[in-house]
This record gives structure tokens, sequence and C-alpha cells, in this order.
């Protein structure tokens, strides 16, 4: 779950007081709640470091009265930008990939690929010709490279 800044100690709190058996572990980009038990990931407070992460607070739909989720195409971002991240696994990035194409194939009559192309120009230099070669991928139905 992404955080907004301000709300991040105040988040860490809330989690902690309604799960005290999980043990926090707090990193740059993340606090995590493990189960010690088996000392898996159970919830993942993400701290908005990145540009392309603080966008997507811009970036949101309204749902209900009090909660904001990111709109179709930040959607997309955050998942490319998952899939592009070099700390994370290879496995996750599989992942990653696989709900970005689904994301995309079931909504791609209402993605705004113009949008969609400048929001990838904030993950990194480059992004938007990454992303634009991967959506022209899916759509051909061709292999993906992870």
């Amino acid at each position: 779950m992404l955080i907004v800044k301000k709300d991040h100690a105040k988040a860490v709190r809330t989690v902690s007081a309604a799960y005290p058996k999980l043990v926090v572990s707090d990193k740059p980009v993340v606090t995590r709640f493990k189960d010690p038990a088996d000392n898996e990931t159970r919830i993942d407070l993400m701290k908005p470091l990145q540009k392309v992460y603080q966008l997507a607070f811009r970036y949101t739909l309204q749902v209900g009265e009090s909660h904001r989720i990111p709109d179709l195409e930040m959607g997309l971002i955050s998942k490319f930008a998952a899939i592009t991240s070099p700390n994370r696994e290879r496995l996750r990035k599989m992942q990653d990939t696989v709900d970005f194409a689904d994301i995309f194939l079931h909504n791609q009559g209402d993605v705004n690929v113009p949008k969609l192309l400048r929001l990838a120009a904030q993950v990194y230099p480059g992004g938007e010709a990454e992303i634009s070669k991967l959506v022209d991928d899916i759509r051909a139905g061709r292999k993906i490279e992870v």
C-alpha cells in the first residue's frame, strides 16, 4: 500500500496496533510487517520516494467517501515501475508483467496511451519507449522478455 509521506508514521502505528504480532521492518522505501512464524511479509507500506509514486496521488479516482485509488494509467505505470525496478526479484517482475498485460488487454479501449507514455517518462529516462514496446508486444501477442 502506498502511503502519503506525511501519513506514513501514523499508518505504521495504526497497522502495528491492529496487528501487534507482526514484526515491523523499516527499510528506505518500505515499512514491512512480517509474520514471525514464517518471516513472510504480510503488509507493505510503501514510501513515495520515487517521482512516479509521488504522481500516484495526483492521478486517482474517488472510491466511497474516504478512499482514492490510482486511475487506470497510474495503475499500469505502477506495474511498469515494478517491472523495470533493478531491485525487484525476477519472479515478482514476471508476475508484474502478467498483471500489466492482463490489465492492459482488458482495458485497452479505455487506456489513454499518450498519458501512459508521459507517465512512463517519469519512471526513468527512456521509459516511454520501453512501455510503448511493451504495449505493442502485448497487442501483437509477442513474447515478453522480463
